[in-house]
C-alpha cells in the first residue's frame, strides 16, 4: 500500500487543516510503518514494504555531504525472526541518545538497537502483553504504545538506555477505531485512526487525542 504525502496545519483539535502534498504512491513510494528522527536531523525507518527491504532492518535517511540518502543502518536478520503480519514498526530514540528501540507487532517484542553497532537484542518488558503493538511515543521515562488491532494503549516505564520497561498500565481504546501511529505535538499525545478494520478506508480521517473515544 503506497501512501500519500499530506501536511497538517496547527491549531486546535477541531480547527486544524490538512492538504495533499503528493498522491498516494505518485512517485513509486512504499510505506514505512515506523519512523523517528535523532538530534543529528537523521531518519530512521523500520518496519514496512518501504521499496528497500522487509526484512527486520533499520534504513537511515542522512545527508552525506551531496545530499540525503537511504542506506542499510542495521540488520537484524539473525536476531529476530519476522511473522506473517506486521514486525517491525514503531521506533523512537531512547532518553541516553544511546539507542533506538523498535517495536515488533507480530510477536509484542520490544526490541533495542545499539546506536554505535546496530545490534539488537530484546528489551526486558517482565512478560507484559504488547502484541500488535505499533505505534510508540517515547516522553521521558513514559513509553506509550500503541497496540492497532487489539485496540489498547499500554503505558511502560522504559529505563534511560532502552535494556527494560516496566508495564505500568493499559487501557482500551475506541471499539470503532484502529489506532496505529502517535505523535506528541505541544505536549499531547497524537493518536491516527488508520481504519485498518475496515476493507476501503472511507473518510473522514481522523487524528484523536482521547483514544478512548
Amino acid at each position: 500500500m503506497a501512501a500519500g504525502v499530506g501536511r497538517g496545519g496547527l491549531g486546535t483539535a477541531n480547527s486544524a487543516q490538512t492538504e495533499v502534498r503528493k498522491d498516494a504512491g505518485a512517485d513509486g513510494r512504499f510505506t514505512a510503518r515506523g519512523i523517528t528522527v535523532d538530534a543529528e536531523g537523521r531518519v530512521y525507518l523500520a518496519g514496512g514494504p518501504n521499496g528497500l527491504n522487509t526484512g527486520p532492518q533499520v534504513f537511515r535517511v542522512a545527508d552525506d555531504g551531496s545530499g540525503f540518502q537511504a542506506t542499510l543502518w542495521a540488520d537484524a536478520t539473525d536476531e529476530i525472526v519476522v511473522f506473517t503480519g506486521f514486525n517491525l514498526g514503531g521506533i523512537v530514540l531512547t532518553a541516553d541518545r544511546r539507542a533506538l528501540v523498535v517495536a515488533q507487532g507480530t510477536t509484542g517484542q520490544l526490541w533495542r538497537f545499539d546506536s554505535v553497532t546496530g545490534g539488537a537484542t530484546p528489551v526486558a518488558t517482565g512478560g507484559a502483553d504488547l502484541t500488535n503493538a505499533d505505534g510508540l511515543v517515547r516522553q521521558g521515562n513514559r513509553l506509550t504504545v500503541v497496540r492497532n488491532f487489539t485496540r489498547k494503549v499500554a503505558t511502560l516505564r522504559l529505563a534511560a538506555d532502552g535494556t527494560a520497561a516496566q508495564l505500568i498500565g493499559q487501557v482500551d481504546t475506541a471499539p470503532d477505531r484502529v489506532l496505529t501511529t502517535a505523535k506528541v505535538l505541544r505536549g499531547r499525545i497524537l493518536y491516527v485512526d488508520s481504519k485498518f478494520d475496515e476493507t476501503v478506508g472511507l473518510p473522514p480521517y481522523e487524528v484523536v487525542t482521547d483514544p478512548t473515544t
